[in-house]
């Protein structure tokens, strides 16, 4: 999702690949899929909670993407909260 346009294919030609669309992925309609490229385009998400506060995007509609599509979307460099860990 750090690449993807909310509809159109991007040829990422460093990688030599095909960045496939956000709005491909089932249950994310036009709407979503441009609010979180226009969010993203003004700041990169800080954690999941940035990115459900910031777009359309809810909190199960996420946990679905994560659970269905985790091999295909690498959330692992996004923390769940904007939280601080003191120790």
């Amino acid at each position: 999702m750090k690449n993807s346009e909310a509809g159109q294919y991007i040829v990422d030609r460093e990688k030599n690949m095909v960045i496939p669309p956000i709005g491909l992925i089932p249950g994310l309609n036009g709407q979503i899929a441009q609010s979180i490229v226009e969010a993203r385009n003004k700041r990169s998400f800080t954690s999941e909670e940035d990115l459900i506060n910031r777009t359309k995007l809810s909190e199960a509609k996420l946990s679905e993407i994560k659970l269905k599509y985790s091999k295909f979307i690498d959330f692992d460099d996004l923390p769940e909260y904007d939280q601080m860990t003191l120790f």
